[in-house]
């Protein structure tokens, strides 16, 4: 059963909000986003432990959905390092970004456990372009071609 990495760091944007560190605590439906990505881990079957690294100290409610909290590192693979690091583990981890917050546990278990099935050592998550367009036909995103297709 892996652990949980949330990447929640990040440089603070002036365009958002004043008082938000970074776009993982900008509000949507009155809370942080990055609580609906906490709550969607903490709802899947399939994970052990729950790590964030963000600016610390986080406000109350996240700190308690947490069960390793690591100040932000500055860069992404800084991030990676220190989250891994203070997990202290050798065995395996998702790493989610802080800003999926229609993730829920059912889809992350099914990610784990389609991850495991795979001789891998890592596994990268990829939504098509056309489902996002049917589920989502509405939001602008930027897509990708990747070799496969």
């Amino acid at each position: 059963m892996p652990d949980a990495l949330v990447l929640a760091g990040g440089e603070a944007n002036p365009a958002l909000a004043h008082g938000v560190p970074n776009k993982a605590f900008v509000s949507l439906a009155g809370r942080p986003m990055v609580e609906f990505v906490l709550r969607a881990l903490r709802a899947a079957r399939s994970v052990r432990r729950v790590a964030i690294v963000a600016p610390l100290p986080l406000p109350p409610g996240l700190a308690a959905s947490v069960d390793v909290a690591v100040a932000d590192r500055g860069t992404l693979l800084n991030n990676v390092d220190a989250g891994l690091r203070a997990l202290e583990g050798t065995g395996r981890v998702l790493v989610a970004g802080a800003d999926i917050p229609l993730l829920t546990g059912g889809a992350v278990d099914a990610f784990v456990e389609a991850g495991q099935a795979l001789d891998a050592a890592i596994v990268y998550g990829v939504v098509r372009r056309e489902d996002v367009r049917r589920e989502f036909p509405a939001i602008g995103k930027t897509f990708v071609r990747l070799r496969e297709g």
